[in-house]
């Protein structure tokens, strides 16, 4: 799969992050069916700019499309309806700046649905349902769109399109309903495995590797993360390696106590980060500030957070829930329940305005544990509770048996030294 950089990336582990990739399922699958979907210029472009960030400098695509007349008849008439109404949608989704992402989306489908590419139309429908689930939050609606789809897929014995559908199920199952989750990235995992693709099987393995963790098994989890850690590193697919280092392998290490582990994790992973931008740079800092804290290493998580600042993009809630976060790390860590607090608070807000249940519930675990140490007993156990039940509602059992340890340990302690956000 290929991520065509677009200004704002979606959530890890997000349908969301389907919206703006084009599907080739090998290097060397000729580029010409992806011209109903993007532009020749648009890849073109992204290519010059991009190629390092994904194939670590190798040169591993080449553009084959129609010459002459051909082309030019091609565009007259596709270039200005499918591709031009597809391609504006999923930007307009990504950035988040205009609310006719859903119309234009809708006219890409009923576009597509007056050809006879039945690629396109399934195409279309994904893409279509993908923004009725991230964005409007509908995911039982977007499931359900889905559903038709795949079968199309596979009425036109497209098994590449089919694994995608799952994995654009499972992305949305993965914020409320990780088993459901899991059993669709099993069956991606089959396709994918009859395909004799790494591509597909790296990205179901990375993503089934979260699900296996926060389902209660470590061990699964982190030899799946790394499994497909060889994989993205064959295929070149930086992206998605980059979302398996910062929010798989890292966070397992932290969770573990290793934290110079976690530090070597997002080592690695910073400087394809800094070159994606957005939220991904901000989550990599966001959780090499735990790993330095975790450390004791005070200041130079401080001086991270501030330089982490300056990366931070406009109008990009998702990225600035994790800055915020970092800095509540650091102020907890420097005994400022005010600021901690307030940090806390709004990371929070953003994150429930966003809806991603996972990232609300590690936040409120993280809030819990910055008021026990500041000696609010009662807040404490008052977030660990609001955080154990979206745990348990999306099947999180890892952290559901933590926060039970946690919560046995608590006693009531001496009164608040920092407010809550309650």
């Amino acid at each position: 799969m290929i991520d065509l950089g677009l200004p704002s990336r979606p959530a890890p582990g997000s349908a969301a992050a389907y919206k703006c990739r084009v599907s080739c399922d090998t290097p060397r699958q000729p580029l010409h069916d992806l011209r109903p979907i993007v532009p020749v210029h648009q890849i073109a472009t992204w290519l010059a700019g991009r190629r390092k960030v994904l194939c670590g400098g190798r040169r591993r695509w080449r553009l084959r499309w129609p010459r002459g007349r051909r082309l030019r008849r091609f565009w007259r008439q596709h270039g200005a309806t499918h591709s031009g109404w597809i391609r504006s949608s999923r930007t307009r989704t990504e950035v988040a700046l205009e609310d006719k992402a859903h119309d234009r989306l809708f006219e890409a489908e009923r576009l597509a649905g007056l050809t006879s590419d039945a690629r396109l139309q399934v195409r279309a429908a994904f893409v279509l349902a993908t923004h009725r689930g991230e964005y409007e939050g509908q995911h039982e609606q977007a499931i359900a769109a889905l559903r038709p789809a795949m079968l199309a897929a596979e009425e036109i014995e497209d098994s590449a399109l089919v694994a995608e559908g799952h994995l654009r199920v499972a992305a949305l199952l993965m914020s409320h309903d990780l088993p459901a989750a899991e059993d669709e990235l099993r069956r991606c995992l089959e396709i994918a495995a009859e395909l004799g693709s790494h591509r597909i099987e790296a990205e179901a393995t990375s993503w089934l590797g979260a699900v296996a963790y926060y389902r209660g098994r470590p061990e699964e989890g982190e030899r799946l993360s790394l499994q497909a850690r060889t994989w993205f590193e064959r295929t070149g697919d930086s992206y998605f390696q980059i979302q398996n280092l910062i929010s798989n392998l890292a966070i397992f290490a932290l969770e573990g106590g290793r934290a110079e582990a976690a530090e070597t994790w997002l080592r690695e992973a910073l400087p394809v980060a800094l070159q994606i931008g957005g939220w991904v740079v901000l989550k990599t800092y966001c959780h090499l500030a735990q790993a330095l804290v975790a450390q004791d290493r005070l200041e130079d998580a401080r001086e991270l957070v501030v330089f982490a600042a300056r990366s931070l993009p406009e109008e990009a809630d998702y990225a600035r829930s994790y800055l915020l976060l970092a800095e509540a790390t650091v102020a907890t860590a420097a005994r400022e329940p005010v600021a901690a607090a307030a940090a806390f608070a709004e990371a929070l807000r953003l994150l429930e305005d966003l809806d991603f249940a996972i990232d609300v519930a590690e936040g409120r675990l993280a809030l819990a544990r910055s008021l026990r140490d500041f000696g609010d007993v009662i807040g404490a156990r008052v977030e660990l509770e609001r955080a154990r039940s979206l745990f348990v509602r999306i099947g999180a059992d890892i952290r559901r048996d933590a926060i039970d340890a946690e919560l046995a340990q608590l006693v009531e302690g001496p009164a608040p030294t920092g407010p809550s956000t309650s």
